[in-house]
């Protein structure tokens, strides 16, 4: 007989309240994925949508076309909310029928403890959530054995499959559960028939599918495309060899072992719950391989692929715990001790967990404010582009996003699913050029979209996060970094670029060499000869030549020489320089502390990569007056990548002389008090160009006085 419904509704109830308080958690990766393609899809832009959990799509499709925006997207929490208590429901309300209430009553119970633990609250739009109330259906009628309930529970499956395809494996093992039960209970025979009664509705909708979709052609490019997607997925989490997913697997099992303690001391009493229940722990653990089977075959061991394995879990823990409230006195009193400190453990770990509801919210919402912060900040329709896999920022920013896709954008991902990706990026840059470009993961070619693309950007904002500095790039009407004819291919582009870096060597141009050089090795990282020129360059890149320019120097130990001209690298106990390679920022700081803090004019000859002109900037007052010569345009656009943001601050202090003949510049110096200036030399630019500091000097007519300036083994030459 069922149980009254109420009782399934307090589990109902109880399913959800204990989801409801991450309902104002930050919307994650997966929640923004989707709902980002079902934007994009619903403005005409075409969009991925998903292949993978087609019901998902369609669910949060019609959610999106009412709530839209609202609660910045948290109504996303929802479906999840209500599919983790219809699970609890549904495990009561079945299992009751099949072994008896007390049993319902604990596997409702442990689903819920460990359905709720703090580690899985990233996961509320995994579609694994939505499906599992229609496999654990799938189980409760298979459990029941003969051909119409067999039929039944390959409905529910195929349902449950529709929220995400890759479940195919775990409704493969129902299959299986459902024949056992029926051959059991009537053989053979029965056996095969439950067997094809369940795979009825999966296969006729398979069917349906291919046809619709134009036939087996279509339905095995998408099976190519899941296998792909799968392989990089497996590289990107480092899972490709047996050792790497092991590691994974430890992690993920020690991020949930405190959530699913309960139930696991449940299990451990199983020989004082066999008697009479062989038959359905048997299916409850070829249910639960198939869940393994899944993870095992797609190698992605993270806590959310494991919601299929909670239910089989819970159902068989429910039935251990009823046997061992059967069982004698002192088998009593261990299994309520040992689960008291199960409870007390998962207590600790939710209240310490940094994936906590106030924890994971405030780390979570930095990309919200990423989305606000570009909304803000630039024109509405303006497109955007995102740099490492958080697709939620495109929501938050309600612009448009260059490359429809959403693709993963990690090199080691991108280099396994799509080889050619680089040309693919190009292409949209230079067609639809994003205004505005966030950066979260450090590999970012920006080097090279910039050189190839004849796109520049300067970075108008740093995002920090636990183990990065994220950035937000602006394009800038700047000239290019590199000219290339029109109709250029990619791959002739990047030749080109890759022969000039001998050249630039040759001519010391060295900030110049360290751009396009960078460029060279972000279209190729194994071209060694363009890395080796590159670490000619900029020594600062060390083995990693794919970071950025931007690199900090404060982490080195300086100390001042006697003379106050330069600082000495304690580590290397070698001279530093204002243009040293090594550590340019503390030496520009060195450099500017040596120059006189009371004129009222300083006279900078070559801005260099700006970080002398940045410290001067900071040692120097407000009032003083600071007119910057640089004859490299090359050099005054790296500055404007390096220090942005540096000269729009200070442009009422700042005079500029950038590529002009010397004539030029001495009849706009002509004005100035020289007597009461400061010169400031930047040694690498007169070694660069020294004929036309030679000139100008000459063209100033003798009146510059005594030079400040650093050393610097530029000087001799």
């Amino acid at each position: 007989m069922p149980p009254p419904p109420w009782e399934a509704a307090i589990f109902l109830l109880a399913g959800i309240l204990l989801r409801l308080p991450g309902f104002h958690v930050a919307l994650e990766n997966n929640g923004g994925f989707f709902v980002s393609s079902i934007r994009e899809r619903h403005r005409k832009v075409p969009g991925m949508g998903s292949r993978l959990a087609p019901l998902t799509y369609e669910m949060l499709a019609w959610m999106w076309r009412r709530f839209g925006e609202r609660w910045d997207y948290a109504w996303v929490r929802l479906p999840g909310c209500l599919a983790h208590g219809l699970t609890a429901a549904a495990i009561f309300a079945g299992v009751e029928g099949i072994a008896g209430r007390s049993e319902a009553a604990w596997g409702a119970s442990f689903y819920l403890l460990a359905g709720s633990v703090p580690h899985l609250l990233p996961w509320f739009t995994c579609p694994e959530w939505y499906a599992l109330p229609m496999t654990t259906l799938s189980f409760l009628c298979a459990a029941h054995g003969g051909i119409p309930w067999a039929v039944a529970a390959g409905a529910f499956a195929t349902v449950g499959a529709g929220f995400k395809i890759s479940a195919l494996a775990e409704v493969g093992m129902l299959a299986l559960a459902a024949a056992a039960s029926a051959g059991i209970r009537g053989g053979p025979a029965q056996a095969v028939w439950a067997f094809g009664g369940f795979l009825t509705v999966p296969a006729v909708a398979l069917a349906m599918v291919i046809v619709q979709q134009g036939g087996p052609g279509v339905f095995w490019r998408w099976a190519k495309d899941m296998l792909n997607y799968k392989r990089a997925d497996r590289g990107h989490r480092g899972t490709t060899n047996t050792l790497g997913s092991l590691r994974v697997l430890a992690r993920a099992t020690a991020g949930i072992a405190a959530g699913w303690a309960p139930p696991l001391v449940a299990l451990a009493f199983a020989p004082w719950a066999t008697e009479g229940r062989g038959v359905l722990l048997g299916m409850l653990a070829v249910w639960a391989a198939g869940g393994i089977v899944s993870l095992a075959v797609q190698h992605v061991w993270s806590p959310g692929h494991w919601v299929p394995l909670l239910p089989p879990l819970a159902l068989s823990a429910g039935i251990c715990a009823a046997g061992a409230v059967a069982a004698p006195l002192p088998v009593r009193v261990a299994f309520l001790a040992l689960l008291g400190i199960a409870l007390a453990s998962l207590c600790v770990h939710a209240l310490r967990h940094p994936f906590r509801m106030r924890g994971y919210r405030t780390w979570q919402r930095i990309y919200l404010d990423i989305g606000r912060h570009v909304r803000k900040s630039t024109p509405e329709g303006s497109s955007l582009f995102c740099w490492g896999w958080h697709p939620q920022i495109y929501l938050f920013a309600d612009r448009r996003p260059v490359l429809p896709q959403n693709p993963y954008c990690h090199l080691d991902y991108l280099n396994r699913l799509e080889p050619d990706w680089r040309v693919k990026f190009l292409d949209a840059f230079e067609k639809d050029p994003p205004e505005t470009v966030v950066q979260i993961n450090p590999q970012f070619p920006l080097m090279m979209i910039q050189a190839l693309a004849g796109r520049t950007y300067r970075k108008t904002a740093d995002v920090r996060l636990e183990k990065f500095l994220g950035r937000v790039y602006r394009r800038a009407d700047l000239p290019p970094l590199a000219t290339f004819p029109p109709g250029l291919p990619w791959s002739d582009r990047a030749r080109a670029l890759r022969e000039s870096l001998p050249g630039l060597w040759a001519r010391r141009e060295y900030a110049f060499l360290s751009i396009l050089g960078q460029a060279a090795v972000e279209w190729d990282p194994a071209d060694a000869e363009a890395r080796r020129w590159l670490l000619r360059a900029d020594p600062n890149l060390g083995e990693n030549p794919v970071r950025s320019l931007d690199n900090p120097d404060e982490s080195l130990e300086l100390r001042p020489t006697g003379d106050g001209m330069a600082a000495t690298l304690s580590r290397e106990a070698e001279p530093l320089g204002l243009t040293d390679p090594v550590a340019p920022r503390a030496g520009a700081r060195a450099w500017a502390e040596s120059l006189p803090g009371d004129s009222e004019a300083y006279l900078v000859f070559g801005l260099g990569i700006g970080h002398g002109l940045a410290a001067l900037l900071e040692r120097v007052p407000d009032s003083a007056r600071i007119v910057v010569v640089e004859r490299d345009l090359a050099l005054y656009r790296e500055a404007w990548q390096i220090h942005p943001g540096m000269f729009e601050r200070h442009a009422r202090r700042l005079v500029w002389h950038v590529s002009r003949p010397t004539e030029d510049v001495a009849k706009a110096l002509a004005g100035l008090d020289l007597s009461r200036a400061a010169v400031c030399i930047e040694p690498r630019a007169v070694a660069v160009d020294p004929a036309y500091y030679a000139a100008l000097a000459e063209a100033l007519g003798g009146r510059l006085p005594p030079v400040q300036h650093a050393r610097s083994e530029a000087a001799a030459a």
